[in-house]
């Protein structure tokens, strides 16, 4: 996650929480990975899917601009002031909860060892500070 006042100087000026149309504007023409700072790799497309099995080298991306990507942003505030939340302990022994988070999680591209690291090991057995 970035600053969004790193990509649009006057995002600091913004009433919190703030919902901002991205087409045409210069948060729109960002890249994808001007957002989403976490090391990713792109794959190509075969017959519309994903080819897990060739990811594309870095340095033959072609930009995704975040306003062909996505229609809006929503801006909470700066990173600084952002807070962790942490699951019910409810949640981490529903099954069903666990395996739609599971799905939801494959749509996006993380493999189960993702899932299985996050959910319970990260979040499940996470203290909230006191």
């Amino acid at each position: 996650m970035t600053d969004l006042d790193k990509l649009q100087a006057d995002v600091a000026s913004w009433a919190k929480p703030s919902l901002a149309l991205l087409r045409g504007t210069l948060l729109g023409a960002a890249d994808f990975t001007s957002y989403y700072t976490i090391e990713t790799q792109r794959f190509a497309l075969r017959d519309g899917k994903p080819d897990w099995s060739s990811p594309i080298p870095r340095d033959r991306w072609r930009s995704l601009p975040m306003g062909e990507q996505f229609d809006a942003v929503l801006y909470l505030g700066p990173r600084a002031v952002m807070t962790v939340s942490y699951p019910s302990p409810s949640f981490c022994s529903d099954r069903e909860y666990l395996s739609m988070r599971a799905k939801r999680m494959e749509l996006a591209g993380f493999s189960r060892a993702d899932f299985d690291r996050l959910i319970k090991t990260r979040y499940c057995t996470a203290q909230p500070p006191k």
